[in-house]
């Protein structure tokens, strides 16, 4: 064999094996739509096509809190907005549960969707909370829970914001 052929065979032999194959893969989602995607995966490569589910994203992704901001003075009774995606709600609603510093539950309230729920858009909410504040607590937080009506805990999803107490 001359060396042009050995250079022929060489060349083409490491085109093949570092081109890879592509594959058509079938991605489900949590919803009833079905995703085709062509993906060619490479020794080495991370494969970034298969979207995120509702429980792989950041939370600040699922809700947003307009009031109360974080480190914010609240008094009783205080109103408690924000926007969540869809997927937070069960029912049109959601626990928002008040500790104190001790970690003891002071209050707990049920935020109500302002809108049509059953969406993967963002939906306004708003509740009013009421609570006693323990003698000598300063400081204490708000856990926006995400409802989970099948209790798995791997579904359970919450959002944390520190207040303080006047």
């Amino acid at each position: 064999m001359n060396k042009q052929s050995i250079l022929f065979l060489a060349l083409m032999s490491c085109l093949f094996f570092s081109c890879g194959d592509a594959e058509d893969k079938t991605i489900q989602t949590d919803s009833a739509e079905t995703l085709h995607v062509d993906t060619i995966v490479q020794p080495g490569a991370i494969n970034v096509d298969t979207p995120l589910t509702q429980f792989q994203k950041p939370v600040s992704e699922l809700i947003r809190v307009q009031s109360p901001i974080a480190g914010e003075i609240i008094r009783s009774p205080f109103k408690i907005t924000g926007e969540a995606v869809g997927f937070w709600y069960f029912e049109a609603d959601f626990p928002v549960r008040l500790y104190d510093e001790k970690d003891s539950l002071l209050s707990t309230a049920i935020a109500m969707a302002k809108g049509e729920w059953m969406t993967e858009n963002f939906v306004p909410f708003e509740t009013e909370l009421v609570f006693k504040i323990p003698a000598g607590q300063k400081t204490g937080k708000l856990v926006f829970e995400r409802s989970n009506p099948s209790d798995m805990r791997e579904h359970d999803r919450s959002l944390t914001i520190p207040v303080k107490f006047n």
